[in-house]
């Protein structure tokens, strides 16, 4: 799991996690949320889940997000981060669920 520390609103730090190939996390909830923030105009995605026995919010790419919502409910379904070849060579990755 990647991590980024950030200052959040109220001036506390935060960290953002970010999946990486052969990441397994818990899904906490039904479906990922989607928001919008501050005046950009892109939504932010992400899903709560637990990652080492610790509850987090992942930050989810939009391609993630479409690939969850399109699975249906995920509440308690295991899931890995699978990489797989993209434009140019670049290696992306996605989520799969564990069966």
């Amino acid at each position: 799991m990647k991590t980024e520390n950030y200052p959040k609103k109220d001036g506390k730090p935060g960290t953002r996690y970010f999946l990486e190939k052969g990441d397994v996390i818990k899904a906490l909830v039904a479906t990922p949320r989607e928001a919008s923030l501050g005046k950009s105009k892109y939504p932010s995605y992400s899903i709560k889940a637990i990652w080492n026995d610790k509850e987090i919010y992942v930050t989810l790419t939009n391609g993630q997000y479409k690939r969850l919502i399109g699975i249906g409910s995920l509440e308690g379904k295991k899931l890995v981060a699978i990489g797989y070849p993209g434009p140019a060579g670049k290696e992306l990755v996605g989520l799969d669920v564990l069966e």
